[in-house]
């Protein structure tokens, strides 16, 4: 692979607590817990990332018997 084509990610992680507890005398308690997690992550390469996610305008991938450049074939990799 060529310096071109190498790839980027771009990784958005996100997760938000709640925790309600009641006191019912002075030896119980309930407990309440909600917890929700997200992970948006996106591998592409620099050029793909730099022009907004427009495939079209990135340059052709030439393909060379030992060789592939300038851009890798793939625009993106994501995973929700």
């Amino acid at each position: 692979m060529t310096p071109a084509a190498s790839r980027e990610e771009k990784d958005i992680d996100q997760t938000v607590v709640g925790q309600y507890d009641v006191v019912m005398g002075t030896s119980r308690l309930n407990s309440a817990r909600l917890t929700w997690t997200q992970e948006n992550v996106a591998f592409a390469n620099p050029g793909f990332n730099g022009n907004g996610g427009n495939q079209a305008a990135l340059a052709p991938t030439l393909n060379y018997l030992h060789i592939s450049g300038p851009a890798e074939r793939r625009s993106a990799g994501t995973r929700r």
